[in-house]
């Protein structure tokens, strides 16, 4: 037994004590001896109570009774042999309990069901509950679990299950249980050494595609033996790809070109059909492509027939062009977001609509879409994109700089202020008369 604090920080408020009591003996007594030690005891008592009320004092008892939750997996990817054996081990395990432990069970597969809450009782009879068992979301059972238990015992969730999630994150649940101090013991499951079980992981497909384009769609598959069998993908429904493979041990790629077809959300669904299998449910798998329609690039002239080359090139190259005069470019990232690039073709900065060179670097930056500027007389520096979100999106420095650099210059003059420097040709009689000579 230990006392806690919800808020130990009001304890400070037992420094009034001292107060209190200083108070009343400094004070005038006018009553009896034994009236006056018997008022100072009871309001220091109750200033005392009212503290640790303020406090949250709380009493903390240990308990030594267990409540244990059984979480079991009954997925279709846990055979039935194993299934019994769990449940056996659950009916092994409640009946040697002590004296005063509970027991609850969680039946899960793709959901969690309630088969017994926590309960003193022994005896366990069949298990009754029936979830969906397509898939195993080993989350969804824990926090199942950790909503059972009670509040005034040890507690403790052993699970049995194979472990082979696909729904949920379970170790965000096994860390939110070791945060409550919730013991998790795992007991494992398994199929029978030497079954035949194929599984088809995933088909890979590119998340979009050009209308026109061949794509690229693997089938991932993982066999535990050597076995031929028929891999068929469908795309919109419709069988487009049908071969006879050969499966090893581990796993296999199977990869094949498809066409991308018209622009629109492409389905496609792979199935494998092996020679011999334990469960068909995990057979199949999907993917999705966004094929889109043939790029379209924006062209600004900023005089009309200025971009007809650059128009021509790219129409030869099956991209779909749009010629616009620079008042009727659009202003905004949500027009924009139509096109895959914006050329300019010698356009000055003021003939772009208010807000267009802001939209054009939002374009780029935020989209990932494509600018170009074409110079001229009014592209660059000269068109008055000095100081633009435009210069701060290409990659140019629109600064005029002089094409003369001329090196530093260091300038330091000797003066001689010797005695000498006075000295005249009177000093010298082979100096010419009316001349200075200084030597």
């Amino acid at each position: 037994m230990s006392l806690s604090f919800i808020y130990p920080e009001a304890l400070y408020l037992l420094l009034a004590l001292p107060l209190v009591v200083g108070l009343a003996l400094l004070g005038w007594r006018r009553l009896s001896k034994a009236r006056y030690w018997g008022s100072l005891t009871l309001r220091v008592l109750i200033l005392l109570l009212l503290v640790l009320a303020l406090a949250g004092m709380q009493i903390v008892r240990r308990v030594d009774e267990l409540t244990v939750v059984f979480v079991l997996d009954v997925s279709d990817s846990v055979p039935q042999e194993e299934q019994e054996r769990a449940a056996d081990f659950i009916r092994q395990a409640v009946g040697v309990m002590r004296e005063g432990d509970r027991a609850a069970i969680v039946v899960f597969g793709e959901n969690a069901l309630v088969e017994r809450l926590a309960s003193e009782e022994r005896a366990l009879e069949q298990l009754a509950s029936v979830p969906v068992t397509k898939r195993t979301n080993i989350a969804q059972a824990l926090q199942l679990a950790l909503a059972l238990f009670p509040e005034d015992s040890q507690k403790r969730i052993v699970l049995l299950s194979d472990g082979q999630e696909n729904v949920g994150k379970a170790i965000e649940l096994a860390e939110l249980a070791a945060a409550r101090d919730v013991g998790l013991v795992y007991v494992p499951l398994s199929a029978p050494h030497g079954v035949a079980e194929v599984l088809l992981e995933r088909l890979e497909a590119p998340t979009d595609a050009r209308e026109g384009q061949s794509i690229e769609l693997t089938a991932v598959v993982r066999s535990t033996i050597r076995s031929g069998a028929r891999l068929q993908i469908f795309g919109d429904g419709q069988l487009i790809y049908s071969e006879d493979v050969r499966l090893e041990e581990g796993s296999n790629r199977f990869a094949t070109q498809v066409e991308a077809g018209g622009p629109g959300f492409r389905r496609f669904r792979a199935q494998i059909m092996p020679d011999y299998d334990t469960r068909l449910q995990n057979n199949v798998s999907a993917a999705f492509t966004v094929v889109r329609g043939p790029p379209r690039v924006l062209l600004v002239e900023g005089v009309a027939g200025e971009a007809a080359n650059l128009d021509a090139a790219l129409t030869a190259a099956h991209i779909v062009v749009e010629i616009r005069a620079p008042h009727a470019m659009p202003a905004t990232l949500e027009e924009l977001s139509n096109y895959e690039a914006v050329v300019l073709v010698n356009v000055a900065a003021k003939s772009l609509p208010d807000g267009a060179m802001e939209a054009l670097q939002a374009h780029v930056r935020d989209l990932g879409r494509g600018l170009v500027m074409v110079g001229g007389e009014q592209g660059y520096g000269a068109g008055g994109y000095l100081r633009t979100p435009l210069e701060e999106t290409l990659p140019v420095d629109m600064d005029v700089r002089s094409r003369t650099q001329e090196p530093n210059l260091a300038l330091v003059v000797a003066v001689d202020k010797s005695g000498s420097m006075g000295r005249c040709h009177c000093d010298n009689p082979y100096a010419q008369p009316g001349s200075y000579e200084r030597v």
